[in-house]
């Protein structure tokens, strides 16, 4: 019976891993490759990321290029779907949304080409025109593949339970604090991201002593000390104001957090319940804004490189994962947490969310995967032969 609880990860990692594998067969080589070289990174920020380069040397040393490519083409980008897979699943607690957020979330890429897909498909205008000319964002070994796979392992562990041990904690803090040493930006992400953890489940009183409270923090704080003095700044920070679009903004921030109040004040969503769960992505949203705030005010990281990867395929989904948890919980649900002498409009309001956002969730959600398989159909057959 255990193992029936796997067959749909099993199957999304089979599927997968044939489809990056015919990817790298017929598109490699012929499609723009934009993530460049470890050695382009270290030669250019003048820092070493030791964890993701000692892992290149090794299998540049053992291996061939060809398990090289294999790794960062197809092997970890399909755990990397899986991974995504299973952090919208464990906040979700629902396999079709959680699969349909993954498809979509490795679509992106720089320049959107599925949105403009999806809106000429619908519309019927020229849909092919539009397929991915380039390569997924979370291809090329070891970064930014590797980088990716590391940082959500980390993260689906850190939010797996709430009530960790300290065992747990400590175990975790070495991670993070390794992960400046497998992407500097990702590792700049996850450090902001677990001292504002560790600091409000201290505050929260959640199985944190003083003492390992000053032990963790301090840990964190050297390590971004010495990671200061070792990466050449200059390079990534760009000491002039910076421009981030409105439309960025208010998309992956202002809605979510105007739909999420609305959703908690309507629903009467349970606080504790709501902190065990998300608190997490609240967390990432704030370390997220201060270093868009830094650059905004020219004392931060170029937005472009801050707008990739982690951000792209993880971040900016998960800030709707609150308010789409609580749309479709069930009716009965809905009453519980609802006033008792709600109005026959409210009432009637509860039924619907319920209904679109869980019983016939399906009638919406297949067809678009539907359509996002076929993107992803069109782009190998495009340069088969």
């Amino acid at each position: 019976m255990q193992n029936k609880n796997y067959i749909i990860e099993i199957t999304l990692l089979i599927i997968s891993f044939a489809y990056f594998f015919f990817w790298n067969k017929y598109c490699f080589g012929k499609v723009e490759f934009n993530n460049e070289s470890i050695e382009f990174a270290i030669n250019t920020f003048n820092f070493t990321p030791y964890v993701s380069y000692y892992f290149y040397l090794i299998v540049d040393y053992f291996f061939s290029k060809n398990l090289m490519l294999i790794l960062g083409n197809v092997l970890i980008p399909s755990f990397v779907f899986l991974m995504i897979f299973k952090i919208f699943e464990k906040l979700l607690l629902n396999k079709l949304w959680a699969i349909s957020i993954s498809l979509l979330s490795i679509s992106s890429t720089e320049n959107y080409p599925f949105i403009n897909f999806f809106i000429n498909f619908i519309t019927g205008g020229d849909y092919f025109d539009h397929i991915n000319l380039q390569n997924f964002e979370i291809q090329g070994f070891p970064i930014p593949s590797f980088s990716i796979l590391y940082f959500l392992i980390i993260y689906y562990f850190s939010i797996k339970n709430f009530f960790l041990t300290n065992i747990q904690i400590y175990i975790l803090t070495v991670f993070w604090f390794l992960s400046l040493y497998v992407h500097p930006l990702d590792g700049i992400l996850g450090s902001i991201f677990w001292f504002f953890y560790i600091t409000l489940r201290f505050i929260l009183k959640k199985n944190i002593t003083i003492k390992n409270f000053y032990i963790i923090i301090g840990l964190l704080s050297i390590n971004l000390i010495v990671f200061y003095f070792q990466i050449d700044f200059k390079s990534i920070i760009k000491l002039e104001v910076q421009d981030y679009k409105s439309y960025h903004f208010l998309v992956y921030f202002i809605i979510p957090v105007i739909l999420l109040m609305l959703t908690i004040n309507y629903l009467k969503v349970d606080k504790i319940e709501f902190l065990q769960k998300f608190l997490s992505i609240y967390i990432l949203m704030i370390s997220e804004l201060i270093l868009i705030l830094l650059s905004i005010f020219g004392l931060g990281i170029e937005m472009k490189i801050l707008g990739n990867r982690i951000t792209m395929f993880l971040l900016h989904f998960l800030y709707y994962v609150p308010v789409i948890y609580y749309l479709r919980r069930d009716f009965i649900t809905y009453n519980q947490y609802s006033d008792k002498t709600k109005s026959v409009k409210k009432s009637f309001l509860l039924k619907i969310l319920y209904f679109s956002f869980n019983k016939y969730s399906f009638i919406y959600l297949i067809p678009i995967n539907i359509i996002m398989i076929l993107y992803y159909i069109l782009t190998i057959s495009h340069f088969y032969e």
